[in-house]
């Protein structure tokens, strides 16, 4: 874990490392931004998880769908899923996503033409804290087996797996309006 004087804090995964939800990353109105940069095989990492915190009432996952980079969130029953229209050709793929405290999300992949944008069921951050931990290269967690059935563990080591928790935002520059000049 690194972290900075403005509020900002890294971490570091490896596939197969699990925390409880008392060790996880602090995402509680927070946005945060994930990369990810691993070899990938489509014959074994097509459907695969990459990183996941959550369950599927309140959390998120970074994740392949049949080839297709895809960022899901979830929140009391409300979900929203990114997925890139484009496969991932196989090799070395970085994956980077961001969860924006606007609501915000986006999703970017190597090889894919552009960037996938949509809007998480909330704006702030995540209201309150999930109550299961994070895990990395697992299957499901906060993907419903009905909605993902061919989800599983991602099958092979991570060159990098960084998550970062960026600073929050007081609540002066959210309350900051432009005054207009006489």
């Amino acid at each position: 874990m690194d972290s900075s004087p403005d509020g900002m804090v890294s971490y570091f995964f490896q596939s197969g490392d699990r925390l409880g939800a008392d060790a996880s990353p602090d995402i509680l109105e927070r946005a945060f931004d994930i990369e990810v940069i691993f070899d990938y095989n489509p014959a074994t990492n097509g459907d695969s998880t990459l990183l996941s915190q959550g369950d599927a009432r309140l959390g998120f996952a970074l994740h392949l769908v049949d080839g297709h980079p895809a960022l899901t969130v979830n929140y009391d029953g409300l979900r929203s899923t990114l997925k890139s229209e484009e496969q991932l050709a196989p090799g070395q793929i970085r994956v980077r996503c961001l969860v924006s405290l606007d609501g915000s999300m986006s999703l970017a992949a190597t090889g894919l033409t552009k960037e996938v944008r949509g809007y998480a069921p909330f704006e702030g951050g995540f209201p309150r804290l999930p109550t299961e931990g994070l895990s990395a290269g697992a299957s499901f967690g906060p993907l419903p087996a009905g909605l993902f059935p061919n989800s599983a563990p991602f099958d092979g080591p991570f060159r990098l797996l960084r998550m970062t928790i960026l600073p929050g935002v007081t609540e002066d520059r959210r309350a900051a309006r432009a005054v207009p000049v006489e």
